[in-house]
């Protein structure tokens, strides 16, 4: 784990045992600089994340100028390793950064992959012309199989979230993790030039400080930053890596984005529990509280939950888990046990409250001074393009649409309602002088920035994102009825 002064500490993204570990690792080392696998020219922003206005879950977010669409998102969680380390190294006075390629070359990256494969698709290449070897997509899925687990979040669990004796747990991992790589051969040309700016990065550090450093990375990262390789040879392969002019910023992030669910690659399966491993880190009733958690929400849903079934779920719980060979109850363990002790074997009752716990509610908050996300700069632009302030009292908006500026404004509010945000509810539609005008009521909410972001999934601009999301919603109606309505809030919102 530590090799000429510089410590690696491999982690598992948003993993609350990682967290934990890195914490108590990073307090015994008292590290001089914290170097955390993330890109290098968002270093400026990573203080930030200290900062008692900054509320986890929020997400890094950078866009090219010239295509904002092509976004990419660095979420932090409360449980996040590298959270908490960008916490630990701002309490503590050392030096902090991003280490990995910067995002500028990381998105000219993808863009000139695209046009490869575009060009390969247009040529008709074969498969096998110009394919990159892969790496194993699961590294951790193989190690569980290895141990005889089904899945690799169990064993995961078992050996890193929840075990109360882990031992010297980041050696082991590297140690597991040279293995893996030393049997799958060469790895794609992106990864490896990210692991070489990171290794050139790391040898900067060694220059420039004088005492312990502290890597932190993904854990499959860990064997090639330790690998024997010449700073010329990196060099070499970074030789005209692309660059484009980026813009980078804080957003707020909500807690189910941060799940394998939702599409996020790095993301866990459930944040909820993650969560609550966290903040019941080191404490022997965690299944208990997890359990009051649900009983909780039961309750507020009109359910009667008694004591003696509370009891009974803990006690079948850990049954369970003696049976299935694990250390202590996990979230799999303990919705088997309310499910059989609290919802009377009704599994179908505990899809009603399974979001709310496994995927949690939460919404980040970001300091008033950071710069916006791209939705909600490009709404603050319409807004102002369309004279219509935002303001939290209802007030009511006629609408001409034969006026340049009065079909500006419905589209926008028509936009708007396609993402979810319903600023404006259209309350009549040509009761008056013909089919030409509309009235609105409109009333502002905090919660609708919070929406723009968790649209951002689908553009950067309110036309792009209102597209993306039509086009899925679209493709996902199951009735006549269901479609037409969405081609007219097509036809409405002027989009194609």
């Amino acid at each position: 784990m530590t090799q000429g002064g510089i410590s690696y500490f491999g982690i598992r993204h948003h993993g609350p045992g990682s967290a934990g570990s890195l914490v108590k690792a990073l307090q015994e080392l008292q590290p001089v600089a914290v170097l955390i696998e993330g890109p290098v020219d968002a270093s400026p922003l990573l203080r930030l994340l200290a900062s008692p206005d900054m509320k986890p879950p929020v997400a890094l977010l950078c866009y090219p100028e010239d295509d904002p669409a092509a976004t990419s998102f660095w979420p932090f969680a409360e449980f996040s390793p590298e959270y908490q380390a960008a916490l630990w190294a701002v309490a503590n006075k050392a030096a902090l950064r991003f280490i990995d390629l910067p995002s500028a070359a990381r998105l000219a990256e993808k863009a000139a992959e695209a046009a490869a494969d575009t060009e390969a698709a247009e040529a008709e290449a074969t498969d096998e012309q110009g394919e990159e070897p892969t790496r194993i997509q699961d590294p951790i899925g193989t190690l569980a199989r290895a141990a005889g687990y089904e899945d690799g979040e169990s064993w995961w669990s078992d050996i890193i979230e929840q075990n109360p004796e882990p031992g010297p747990i980041f050696a082991a991992i590297a140690d597991a993790m040279t293995t893996l790589r030393d049997g799958e051969g060469s790895i794609g040309r992106f990864e490896a030039m990210r692991e070489a700016h990171m290794r050139l990065e790391i040898a900067a550090a060694r220059k420039e400080f004088d005492g312990p450093i502290a890597v932190v990375c993904g854990a499959w990262h860990v064997p090639a930053l330790q690998a024997g390789h010449t700073q010329k040879s990196d060099q070499a392969l970074l030789k005209g890596i692309g660059r484009r002019k980026t813009t980078m910023t804080y957003a707020p992030w909500t807690g189910p984005r941060l799940a394998l669910g939702y599409g996020y690659g790095a993301g866990v399966v459930a944040p909820g529990w993650c969560k609550h491993l966290w903040q019941t880190r080191g404490q022997d009733d965690a299944s208990v509280l997890w359990l009051a958690r649900i009983a909780s929400v039961l309750r507020a849903k009109g359910h009667m939950i008694s004591t003696a079934s509370l009891i009974e779920a803990a006690r079948l719980s850990r049954a369970l888990a003696a049976i299935r060979e694990r250390p202590k109850p996990g979230f799999e363990e303990l919705r088997d046990a309310s499910v059989s002790a609290l919802f009377n074997g009704e599994a179908l009752l505990w899809k009603m409250v399974e979001a709310e716990l496994l995927l949690g509610a939460d919404v980040g908050e970001i300091p008033p001074d950071t710069p916006l996300a791209p939705l909600i700069d490009d709404l603050q632009r319409n807004q102002k393009a369309a004279r219509l302030k935002p303001e939290a009292l209802e007030r009511e908006l006629s609408v001409d649409l034969r006026s340049e500026s009065g079909l500006f404004r419905s589209t926008l509010l028509h936009r708007l309602n396609v993402l979810g945000v319903n600023w404006g509810r259209l309350t009549d539609v040509g009761r008056s002088r013909g089919t030409f005008r509309e009235r609105w009521m409109l009333a502002w909410q905090p919660e609708y920035a919070v929406r723009l972001v968790e649209n951002l999934v689908y553009g950067p601009t309110i036309e792009k994102a209102a597209n993306g999301r039509l086009t899925q919603m679209i493709g996902a109606a199951a009735t006549l009825d269901a479609l037409a309505t969405l081609v007219q809030s097509a036809i409405t919102a002027a989009l194609s």
